[in-house]
């Protein structure tokens, strides 16, 4: 069998579940973990050794919380993060905390965002395909961006 040799620039913080390491070429300090059975790469975007030590544990540990508070470790999907928001809203309606308008929110988020976007990374949604996706361009309707969450049908603002 054989083994890999460890590069001088590769440190185990916690055997097996946490490795801090460089890349070839470049100064800033990598790490990965082990959450479930799964390992997971992140930067610490530390050049120093003992910083990215400290982002690395910390690291680890917003991944344990997140594992264990039913959150998605990893949310780069659009769709893990529909459903973080469906699930908030739909627990401040039950809760009596939540506004009506929720459940316009949480059926287009079912019905167009998640069928439309949900595969997508979330850093690749643009204005553009949301404008797209609602069926708000020739007239449809123009998104307003000085005001968030506003959409203008005609001559009128709803949110």
């Amino acid at each position: 069998m054989c083994m890999s040799t460890k590069k001088e620039t590769t440190h185990q913080l916690i055997h097996r579940n946490l490795t801090l390491y460089q890349r070839e070429h470049s100064q800033i300090w990598q790490c990965r973990y082990k959450i479930d059975n799964h390992w997971i790469r992140a930067t610490t975007k530390e050049t120093k050794f003992d910083l990215a030590v400290v982002k690395a544990k910390e690291l680890l540990v917003e991944a344990e919380i997140r594992k264990r508070s039913g959150i998605p470790v990893v949310t780069k999907r659009f769709k893990d993060i529909a459903m973080l928001a469906i699930d908030r809203m739909e627990r401040d309606l039950r809760a009596g905390l939540g506004k009506v308008i929720y459940n316009d929110y949480i059926r287009i988020i079912k019905e167009r965002f998640i069928p439309s976007l949900g595969q997508r990374l979330e850093c690749s949604i643009d204005l553009g395909l949301i404008r797209v996706i609602l069926g708000l361009k020739n007239g449809f309707g123009v998104l307003n961006v000085k005001m968030p969450g506003k959409i203008q049908i005609g001559s009128e603002w709803k949110t």
